[in-house]
């Protein structure tokens, strides 16, 4: 399990999150982190990953992973950030069997590379520069290099922002059933409130650098905390499969 204790951090003297507290979170689930623009979502997710200095205690399994080295966090957490870095000169199948030797000596990477870029629908790119890949390929290869590393939390952000709708779902249905295999704890940072319903066990809300709302979806979100997190008036409902909706009305 992952819990969060009065987590605070900021860029020089501009506070962005404020003694935020996120109770454990179990393996085997996917919490999503919701919120506007500036509501402290990304910055969040880095401090967990240790990529952004932050105050506070963040229990793994019941271990302060602050206190521990840069090195020891890589092997535990795994981050995939929005976007891939610019012209790099390997191929989608060589920096995916790159993500997995910097965690691992696994005889048989290139097999589990191209299993994981096969479970993405994207094995026909194995070959291709990172550099000529479309922005949805870019993503789906970065979450190849995330997906390789059989991490203990996985933390993506934005994972389906440059994807189009059947992908969206292909990635999260991925993460989903990887996330239950493995027992991993998955977080994301998601915009899209339908795909956070659908494919999240739970929600932590932000804004202005501090948890609104937590919890399952059909608690989390109510018109209350629309109102308050994205200044919008708005329904929620559960569909004929039983999946939550939401259904913005207007501007509050």
């Amino acid at each position: 399990m992952l819990s969060v204790e009065k987590l605070s951090a900021g860029y020089g003297k501009k506070p962005v999150l404020t003694d935020v507290d996120i109770s454990a979170m179990p393996s085997g689930t996917i919490t999503a982190f919701l919120g506007q623009n500036g509501a402290g979502k990304s910055t969040l997710l880095r401090s967990l990953a240790g990529l952004h200095k932050a105050g506070g205690v963040l229990h793994l399994d019941g271990v302060d992973i602050t206190r521990q080295s840069p090195a020891q966090r890589a092997r535990a957490i795994t981050y995939m950030p929005q976007s891939l870095p610019q012209r790099v000169a390997l191929t989608v199948l060589e920096a995916t069997i790159g993500a997995l030797r910097a965690s691992s000596r696994d005889p048989d990477a290139v097999k589990r590379s191209l299993a994981v870029l096969d479970r993405l629908g994207i094995s026909n790119l194995a070959m291709a520069q990172l550099d000529s890949l479309s922005g949805g390929q870019r993503q789906l290869a970065s979450l190849a290099q995330a997906l390789v590393r059989k991490p203990r939390v996985l933390l993506l952000d934005e994972p389906t922002s440059a994807l189009d709708v059947a992908h969206q779902i292909r990635v999260m249905r991925t993460i989903r059933e990887i996330t239950e295999e493995q027992g991993i704890i998955s977080i994301a940072v998601l915009h899209d409130l339908g795909l956070a319903c659908r494919w999240c066990d739970r929600l932590v809300l932000l804004s202005g650098g501090r948890v609104v709302s937590d919890g399952e979806p059909q608690h989390a979100l109510t018109p209350d905390v629309l109102n308050q997190v994205y200044g919008v008036t708005g329904r929620i409902e559960r569909c004929s499969r039983g999946f939550i909706q939401v259904l913005i009305d207007e501007v509050a």
